[in-house]
């Protein structure tokens, strides 16, 4: 099994269902509190759907459009909430930034080769060739932009995601500096560089794809064992936070509270950002 294939499981979260009960309650009565009854909805790397609740929002809304790159994860959502026999809900398997499990699978493996053919040489050495394994795949991504449609949904929401959509790439190399015991900056650089490009090109996609409001929820703070918030700390999240505030008509803002895993004591202080699409 390759490191790609060992950090996926941690994407995993059991007990998210019951962990978000607050939070899910609060996120979507913010959407349905905001939008017309009767309208459409695309929600964007919807995932299990664990932060909304799908039956809630069959009753306010027409139509429900499901994006995720995880189609058997929208179907299981559907189960959870009764939603499999109801025709106003869409699934759409979608991959946001060009870039499969397929690329960061090849990613991890190129380094765990490099190293057990090139033990001994200096760190610095190793992220030169990481990194430039990691410009091949971002060049894919270069060439690649998400196209969600022209105006097809009234209202959009994407939730915890812009933190996902190139966090493996991170997680993979840190997992090999780990193992060697070594610490290096320029790997990390270069995929910060990446990631607010795939931010943009998310956002730009996901705004052309809407008619009236897009809700963005990304990580602001993460809330630490003595209750204290540390700051800027979740790449992809505060590119998009930055991003809307400099680009977009950003209308409303409101924080809330998400309990990402209660066992683990991980909290984070999400900023939602309500942006006209007109």
């Amino acid at each position: 099994m390759s490191v790609y294939d060992e950090l996926l499981q941690f994407q995993i979260l059991p007990d998210a269902f019951y962990d978000w009960q607050e939070y899910r309650a609060d996120i979507t009565g913010y959407i349905i509190d905001r939008t017309k009854a009767g309208s459409s909805l695309a929600i964007l790397g919807a995932g299990r759907c664990n932060d909304i609740d799908l039956a809630m929002l069959a009753e306010h809304f027409a139509e429900v459009t499901l994006f995720d790159a995880n189609l058997a994860a929208l179907e299981e959502a559907l189960i959870l909430y009764g939603q499999e026999d109801n025709p106003h809900f869409h699934l759409v398997q979608y991959e946001f930034s060009g870039i499969t499990g397929e690329d960061y699978r090849f990613f991890s493996e190129y380094l765990s080769d490099y190293i057990n053919t090139h033990r001994f040489e200096p760190c610095p050495v190793f992220a030169k060739h990481a990194t430039h394994a990691l410009q091949n795949i971002y060049q894919k991504a270069d060439e690649y932009t998400p196209d969600f449609g022209e105006k097809c949904f009234d209202y959009a929401m994407i939730f915890g995601v812009h933190s996902q959509i190139n966090n493996m790439a991170a997680w993979i190399w840190n997992a090999f500096l780990a193992h060697l015991g070594e610490q290096d900056a320029t790997v990390e650089a270069v995929i910060i560089h990446e990631n607010t490009k795939l931010v943009q090109k998310l956002n730009d996609a996901i705004l052309r794809a809407t008619r009236t409001t897009v809700f963005f929820g990304n990580e602001l703070n993460k809330i630490q064992p003595n209750n204290t918030a540390r700051s800027g700390s979740i790449q992809g999240a505060c590119q998009c936070i930055d991003d809307l505030r400099n680009r977009f008509n950003v209308t409303e803002q409101a924080l809330v509270y998400w309990p990402f895993t209660i066992k683990q004591n991980i909290i984070y202080q999400m900023l939602i950002q309500q942006v006209d699409a007109n």
